[in-house]
């Protein structure tokens, strides 16, 4: 039904809509994607000569987005308070919604229209609209190149990196990349590190914060313990790597056009990254 739907901050606007409670008009409208087209009914077509006409069938009424409900009954207000402290007991740093509806009666509200992040079952519209739109076999790109020279280890300019959209690529991965840098040669870059696409790395949208993970990720010297840990998890070892960038993080609208590709990094097929 959906015919685009190309990066994690489209999942990220279905799923805060989703847990709206829109899902009904989700079926029909999704603004936030770049080009959605719901399925609707062929216009009959008759032809005539050279002229085609097109007569479109009758539209049905919309249906609202929101409906008056029946308001909660007080007695179930002391049920949804004891168990949202348990769950906040659980997890106290984290926001917490909750709406629960049968018909046209709301039985209970804690902040059910702030959009928060998704539950693990609302995942599953998002995970069958990926596999439909992308393929089971679609695997994300990212790629990595140097604009200005390469001499005996320094890049004397930048290094950039292209994100493809890849919604797993963390810690790991990134040293995986730093270390095949090292391998390459590469030990010093002068310049930027220049960030273009869409680059989410550990999940950051935004794309100066994602810069910085990389950039820390690929230079043991500046680990935190998060990219220690994360080495530490490595199913085989690899070298540490040393990728010192003296620039800082600028992003780019689009790939620099003198840019020498280098890397080009494959995310596990789509079918593995939904389930993890």
């Amino acid at each position: 039904m959906f015919n685009h739907l190309n990066s994690p901050m489209h999942l990220v606007n279905f799923l805060n809509l989703v847990k709206l409670g829109l899902i009904g008009s989700l079926l029909t409208f999704l603004p936030s994607c770049n080009r959605v087209e719901a399925e609707t009914p062929s216009p009959q077509v008759s032809v005539s000569g050279s002229l085609i006409s097109q007569e479109p069938l009758p539209s049905p009424s919309p249906s609202p987005l929101l409906v008056a409900l029946n308001p909660p009954n007080p007695e179930n207000g002391k049920q949804i308070a004891d168990y949202l402290a348990k769950i906040k007991a659980l997890a106290p740093e984290q926001p917490h919604g909750l709406w629960i509806q049968t018909g046209q009666d709301l039985l209970g509200n804690h902040q059910g229209t702030v959009p928060l992040s998704a539950a693990s079952l609302t995942k599953i519209a998002t995970s069958l609209v990926a596999l439909k739109t992308l393929g089971v076999d679609h695997q994300y790109i990212t790629e990595i190149g140097i604009v200005g020279t390469f001499t005996n280890g320094i890049v004397n300019g930048d290094l950039v990196i292209k994100g493809g959209g890849d919604p797993l690529l963390v810690w790991e991965e990134a040293i995986a990349l730093g270390s095949l840098l090292n391998k390459i040669g590469i030990k010093r870059v002068t310049g930027n590190l220049v960030v273009t696409g869409d680059f989410f790395m550990n999940f950051e949208p935004e794309l100066v914060r994602s810069g910085e993970f990389f950039r820390e990720a690929i230079n043991v010297d500046t680990w935190a313990r998060d990219a220690e840990i994360a080495y530490g998890n490595l199913p085989n070892p690899i070298p540490k790597p040393s990728v010192s960038i003296g620039g800082e993080v600028k992003v780019a609208p689009t790939l620099p056009a003198n840019t020498q590709l280098l890397v080009r990094h494959y995310s596990l097929p789509l079918t593995e990254l939904v389930k993890k």
